[in-house]
């Protein structure tokens, strides 16, 4: 009967956390609502390549993007993206190692939602100096890009 118990209770507290990790975090909520502040971001018509957290440290090794869809059709795209960097001639396109590749998968955004899904970017293999840098991603047949900087 004990163990039936502590059965229910660890039930009960992991669909609790379970439920609890579906909501929006505040800080997802905000890259939603937050206008372009950056002249890095490139939009088209209103799709939008939203960065949660624009300062990340050189050990960082995720850049978290959202892919924000207020149009009325559904948007596709897959898991490649690419970063450059800022330099004195422009932005300059962050080389991958010749051994990484893609998987070939498509997400979708449907209309007027937004998603995290396939958007994580790992900078790690890039080892990042600390610099202005930019995420560049195609979304829907169009190239969305938005800043950050490793402090």
């Amino acid at each position: 009967m004990k163990t039936m118990k502590l059965w229910r209770i660890a039930f009960m507290m992991l669909a609790a956390f379970s439920l609890a990790s579906c909501k929006p975090s505040a800080r997802q909520t905000a890259a939603d609502a937050e206008p372009p502040t950056d002249s890095t971001e490139v939009t088209t018509g209103t799709l939008r390549l939203a960065i949660a957290d624009k300062h990340l440290a050189t050990l960082d090794n995720i850049v978290q993007a959202r892919i924000v869809n207020p149009t009325d059709t559904t948007v596709e795209y897959g898991e490649e993206y690419h970063i450059e960097r800022e330099t004195a001639d422009g932005w300059q396109e962050v080389p991958w190692s010749d051994d990484y590749g893609w998987n070939l998968v498509g997400y979708g955004v449907k209309p007027h939602s937004s998603t995290m899904q396939g958007t994580a970017a790992q900078i790690d293999f890039f080892h990042l100096a600390p610099g202005h840098y930019r995420l560049s991603k195609e979304v829907g047949g169009e190239i969305l890009s938005n800043g950050f900087y490793i402090d």
